[in-house]
């Protein structure tokens, strides 16, 4: 939850942080005006435009004040590497600016920014901005200082990095902060210095003290905001644009685009649980609604055609949406992770391309699809209505109180989640992902496409296994013999099963089959499989060991993040695959292809005839430490080594040749790296 802001004032208005030391001057006063000078690139009209409008209650500064600020500001017969300010800063709490040597330092180090007088075309090609980042001294005093409003100086076309940065370390530092406090807690209890010492800390550092920026003010010149502008502006109530703009306006705080045809962004923390948007909106863009924590009801406008992808997201206490029959599209991601969302109202009058909502549920106008059922729902069954032929990509996803679907006579598609919700490892996920109450699936007798078996979902020739219930209480499953082929995460994130067995009709096992399934222990895989999905067993905790049988051919990190997994044996038949001391290689030694997470030695020794080490071959290895890799060795894979800086675990040392093919590998990945005749002991691949 953010703090609210103090509203002293001490009547100073010299600057927190100097507009030469990293871009980011603050001003003291409560006063919208910008206290920047002006930039060439900016018509006088603009200028005036921005100066004046200004917000209700704002103040201007004392004229000898506003002097004095102004004579510290940046002024156009500024040198030319003297550093532009990006953003302006508005502080209620008065702190002094008293470290001038580090001011001082910060500008030596600080680079040139970007010139923003040029024109569009060589703007849009400029990058600069993403990597200019403010020095900690400045940050931690933009912090201390409270800011309430921020910013953007005239001539600024795009928002910086940097200023996204200000806006986010706020709700960072104040939650690890807060973090931090409760862990210490129960400790003053019995320890009063320490005590005293927290008291000390809050006084100077604490909760009140770490307030976020609650207002943004851009200028005449900016065109858009940045996708990720909405992760990084939660705190954000309020974002304003002068009326000179001519690609974007504001009203009650909410950005749109000048024509009022598209909303853009609603700040997250806006007060007023609920919001209507406004009637000459026909599109809700990316992340418009993103993260808005205070609203309970969203109500779109009849003139609405379009809900964008992942428009509606991570909104958790939005309970109803209400949208027109006659939107044009409404994207299967539009509304996402909403877990609290009961119901979805569709008003105006049914038309066949447009929209339609039974008992809260979403429906494309003709009944022919479901679009998504609200996760907050309480119905312990659904019936899908006999006409719907598709369930769309993430229909019924996290719906946390459902039991049983049935599935009617036309239903022929259902189809994968492409772009996953938290789903773990990656890839794609099961339309029924998180759903954990899940026990069986229902199917109309004369549904041509799919049928239920014991409450599994298989296709009507039972040669496919579609989906296997999350709660289905199983512990021991027997796959059918009639089944050939496992349909992509049919079984994902399932915490129930243990152990499966596989008939010998099996061929395929899909994509993340098993993704995730933590405690399932043993998989005999039968002669007759040929191909495994990416990621197929991903995330399986408990299982030790795996063997390949002999007519297996393609598959891929098949085993990521199975910090259990001994080692994998391959059938001596196979064509293609070789087992070594329980690690696994190209059938003719050139590729190493991946070394098991919990392999039992402490070092290793790569054969000579290796060439390639593939992407994860020694990612998951949390005991390995000494990797003696020869010169034989032309090209290593991304992420074939563990990463020390993102990887708990331990540290890996790679011995190699000064100069090969390995040793620049690590120097450039930043890996721990030694002369390969300082490898300590040779623990043979034969």
């Amino acid at each position: 939850m953010n703090m609210n802001p103090s509203d002293d004032h001490d009547g100073r208005y010299d600057d927190l942080i100097p507009s030469d030391q990293t871009g980011l001057p603050v001003d003291r006063s409560d006063s919208g005006d910008q206290i920047t000078d002006p930039d060439p690139s900016v018509s006088e009209n603009n200028r005036s435009q921005e100066q004046n409008a200004r917000e209700p209650g704002d103040i201007s500064p004392p004229a000898e004040e506003q002097t004095h600020a102004e004579e510290n500001s940046l002024a156009d017969d500024v040198p030319s590497g003297a550093q532009e300010p990006i953003a302006r800063a508005d502080d209620a709490d008065g702190e002094e600016a008293d470290d001038d040597e580090a001011d001082d330092a910060d500008q030596t180090n600080d680079t040139d920014d970007d010139d923003e007088n040029q024109a569009d075309g060589d703007e849009d090609k400029d990058s600069d901005d993403d990597d200019d980042i403010p020095s900690p001294n400045a940050l931690f005093r933009f912090l201390k200082a409270k800011p309430r409003r921020l910013f953007l100086p005239a001539g600024r076309k795009k928002i910086p990095f940097r200023l996204l940065l200000m806006l986010r370390i706020g709700p960072l530092l104040r939650d690890l902060l807060g973090m931090c406090l409760s862990r210490l807690a129960p400790l003053t209890a019995q320890a009063p210095q320490l005590r005293i010492l927290m008291g000390a800390l809050m006084a100077q550092f604490g909760l009140s003290r770490i307030a976020s920026v609650k207002m943004l003010r851009l200028n005449a010149s900016v065109k858009e905001i940045p996708d990720r502008f909405a992760f990084f502006a939660e705190s954000l109530q309020s974002i304003t644009v002068p009326e000179g703009n001519p690609h974007l306006c504001s009203i009650d705080g909410v950005l749109y685009s000048k024509d009022g045809k598209t909303l853009l962004f609603y700040p997250p923390s806006k007060e007023g649980w609920s919001f209507t948007v406004p009637e000459p909106v026909e599109t809700i863009a990316k992340h418009a609604f993103c993260r808005c924590e205070q609203l309970r009801c969203l109500r779109f406008p009849s003139t609405l055609r379009t809900l964008e992808e992942t428009a509606v997201t991570e909104c958790p206490n939005l309970r109803e949406i209400h949208l027109p029959s006659g939107a044009k599209k409404i994207d299967n991601m539009a509304i996402v992770k909403t877990k609290s969302l009961e119901r979805i109202e569709v008003f105006g009058a049914s038309v066949q391309k447009g929209f339609r909502s039974i008992d809260g549920v979403l429906y494309s106008g003709d009944l022919k699809r479901l679009i998504l059922y609200p996760c907050a729902k309480d119905d312990v069954h659904f019936h899908l209505p006999d006409s719907v032929e598709v369930i769309g990509r993430g229909a019924l996803v996290r719906c946390g109180f459902l039991r049983s679907i049935h599935l009617g006579p036309s239903v022929r598609e259902i189809e994968l989640l492409m772009a996953p919700i938290e789903a773990p490892c990656g890839g794609n996920a099961s339309v029924f992902y998180g759903c954990e109450l899940l026990k069986s699936f229902d199917v109309d007798p004369a549904n041509p496409v799919f049928r239920s078996i014991d409450g599994v979902l298989y296709q009507n020739d039972g040669r496919i296994l579609v989906s296997y219930p999350l709660a289905k209480k199983d512990r021991t499953f027997r796959i059918p013999d009639s089944v050939e082929a496992i349909a992509p995460y049919a079984f994902a994130a399932n915490k129930n099963i243990e152990r499966v067995f596989f008939p010998g009709s099996l061929q395929t096992i899909g994509q993340g089959a098993f993704i995730v399934c933590e405690n399932l222990r043993e998989v005999p895989l039968p002669d007759s499989l040929c191909s495994m999905g990416d990621r197929a067993f991903a995330g399986c905790e408990l299982l030790t060991a795996i063997r390949i049988p002999k007519s297996l051919r393609g598959f891929d990190r098949c085993f990521d993040g199975c910090p259990s997994l001994e080692r994998v044996d391959v059938d001596p038949e196979n064509p293609d695959y070789r087992g070594n001391c329980g690690v696994l290689f190209s059938q003719d030694f050139t590729h190493l292809i991946y070394c098991p997470a919990a392999w039992p030695r402490k070092s290793v020794v790569v054969p000579d005839q290796v060439t390639t080490i593939e992407s994860g071959a020694f990612e998951d290895c949390r005991k390995l430490r000494d990797i003696k890799v020869p010169a034989t060795v032309r090209v290593i894979e991304d992420s074939a080594f563990r990463d020390p800086n993102l990887c708990s675990g331990g540290i890996q040392t790679i011995y190699a040749e000064k100069d090969s093919a390995v040793w620049r590998y690590a120097k450039k990945n930043h890996l721990k790296v030694a002369d390969i005749s300082e490898f300590p002991e040779e623990d043979l691949l034969d």
